[in-house]
């Protein structure tokens, strides 16, 4: 997650609090972060404990949900791009993230 928000160790490590080599020993798999540490990290990355340690594949299972359950049902194809949509902006930094945010309220505001 770290990489794909375009972060070093060391930018991780100062907005924790914690050593680089505290970073580097959590992506390694030779330590883990504590609980408080690890659900500040889910929020920080926008994804959810599960997906943090290895337990899901999905980094916002709620969300996809909750977008699922609309009053319109998907078909598979409607769901297909849910999922691409989702894990596409699970990468975005804040900056494009804004962007990306701001051209579908344009869209939506246009009716396409």
């Amino acid at each position: 997650m770290r990489k794909k928000k375009k972060l070093t160790i060391r930018e991780l490590a100062r907005k924790f609090n914690v050593a680089e080599s505290t970073v580097s020993m959590w992506e390694n798999g030779a330590r883990n972060p504590e609980m408080t540490t690890l659900i500040k990290l889910a929020e920080f990355f926008r994804c959810s404990v599960d997906f943090l340690v290895g337990k899901s594949d999905n980094p916002n299972p709620k969300r996809l949900k909750r977008m699922q359950k609309k009053e319109c049902p998907f078909d598979k194809e409607h769901s297909d791009k849910l999922n691409e949509a989702e894990k596409l902006l699970t990468e975005l930094t804040y900056e494009e993230l804004k962007s990306a945010v701001n051209y579908l309220n344009f869209l939506k505001s246009t009716g396409k």
